[in-house]
């Protein structure tokens, strides 16, 4: 039995040379890069108004008081969208929309609306002439070409994962298309004669529903890994051998199971995968729950592949992808960013609201809820159910507060580290 930290360094002891594709912006959120990406032009790509308003010459409004008003005639109306190549006289004023473009003219100052002491206009509404009472400098309410973004800047790094809010910049920028790392795809398969899918409507005796199948099917396409998935297999080595073949045919680089890793007469997956020459990287962790979690690998058809066997119990199998899965994925596509979770930044740190029994020698994920108090404080309590089996806890919880292997009581008040559901 190893601990978490050693379970981890051999996760990450293993490397792949993810292959690529070129996807379309529209479906980038949550992908990874597998290049960094520059602007390819600057941002914005021209001189523009911030404001609605007056386009003037800021040295013909430097005399203007009060009680030395200046009059500037108004010559022309220019929105988003158009251009002028006319010659402006320095001592008239335009009428300039936001996001209309600057003309090439001495006129380097926008008088915001609000700002005009008086607007003249005519019998049709439109404006003949502005009067102003106070001088205005050099570049107000412009905005310049490259501002932004300039031509050639870095915008991500090879790794990043795209985000919502990354499609603001990149649309901006017009890059419609991306290289990202294709996704490794995943196989499913649980284990146990008594499971029946979640869609039962009635139990039949010694029967229970499958829901870790559901919840790693829906958690691995929420991080955009294409999943196999090969059911639900009885208790037989034979059969799970090949549930296991057939998805390293339909591609998988990773197969998860889920039972059958314990001790028990029924726990073949050990066993099975060393039948078909599968070396056992670990098998047990120090950890709670989830303990006899395993971890292998073996070539397949010139390609290494892998496999987690989780522990059946629902929680165990939460703790188990949470912690092992996740960030072994994370590591061979190179993400990160926001839904990375390789590195001990996924952890926050919060003060622990009571006394807690743990086991002494164990690495502990217990349900939890995390709250902020009006002084800004991070507090964690956890959750009582934390039997393996017992989901009613997640109704409430909405972290996972994590216990170092040291003693077997945390102290209220301690600092823990918290770790997102």
């Amino acid at each position: 039995m190893i601990e978490y930290q050693e379970a981890l360094q051999v996760l990450r002891s293993f490397s792949s040379e993810p292959e690529t594709e070129i996807i379309d912006l529209e479906n980038a959120v949550g992908r990874t890069l597998s290049t960094h990406l520059m602007a390819n032009e600057t941002s914005p790509p021209f001189d523009n108004s911030a404001m609605d308003g007056y386009l003037v010459r800021s040295s013909a409004t430097a005399s203007a008081t009060s009680s030395n008003p200046v009059l500037l005639p108004v010559k022309k109306c220019l929105g988003a969208g158009d251009t002028s190549n006319e010659y402006f006289d320095c001592n008239s004023a335009l009428e300039i929309m936001t996001g209309a473009p600057i003309p090439a003219s001495d006129h380097d100052c926008v008088i915001k609306i609000e700002d005009v002491a008086e607007i003249i206009r005519n019998s049709s509404d439109g404006t003949t002439h502005i009067l102003l009472t106070k001088p205005f400098f050099s570049g107000a309410n412009i905005r310049r070409a490259g501002e932004d973004f300039q031509s050639g800047q870095v915008l991500f790094q090879t790794g990043q994962t795209i985000e919502l809010s990354h499609l603001l910049v990149l649309a901006t920028l017009g890059i419609s298309q991306l290289s990202v790392v294709r996704m490794p795809k995943v196989g499913l398969i649980s284990t146990g004669k008594e499971l029946v899918s979640h869609s039962v409507a009635k139990l039949g005796p010694g029967q229970i529903r499958n829901s870790t199948g559901l919840y790693l099917k829906k958690s691995l396409e929420a991080l955009h890994h294409p999943v196999i998935d090969c059911g639900n297999v009885a208790d037989d080595p034979d059969l799970f051998l090949n549930h296991v073949k057939n998805c390293l045919n339909s591609g998988a680089q990773l197969v998860l199971s889920t039972g059958a890793v314990s001790m028990g007469r029924y726990d073949f997956v050990k066993s099975s995968l060393e039948r078909m020459g599968a070396q056992i990287h670990f098998h047990k962790c120090a950890i709670r729950p989830g303990k006899p979690i395993l971890f292998a690998s073996t070539m397949w058809e010139d390609r290494r592949v892998f496999f987690f066997g989780m522990p059946g119990n629902p929680i165990s199998t939460a703790v188990g992808f949470r912690f092992f899965v996740r960030p072994f994925l994370d590591h061979i596509v190179g993400r990160s960013g926001s839904n990375a979770t390789k590195t001990d930044s996924q952890y926050t740190k919060a003060k622990l609201a009571n006394d807690f029994k743990k086991p002494e020698g164990y690495r502990c994920f217990f349900k939890a809820h995390g709250r902020t108090l009006d002084s800004g404080e991070q507090v964690v309590e956890p959750l009582t159910g934390q039997a393996s089996f017992m989901v009613s806890p997640l109704l409430k919880a909405n972290s996972w507060v994590v216990f170092n292997e040291s003693d077997n009581v945390a102290k209220a008040g301690s600092i823990v580290e918290v770790c997102k559901l």
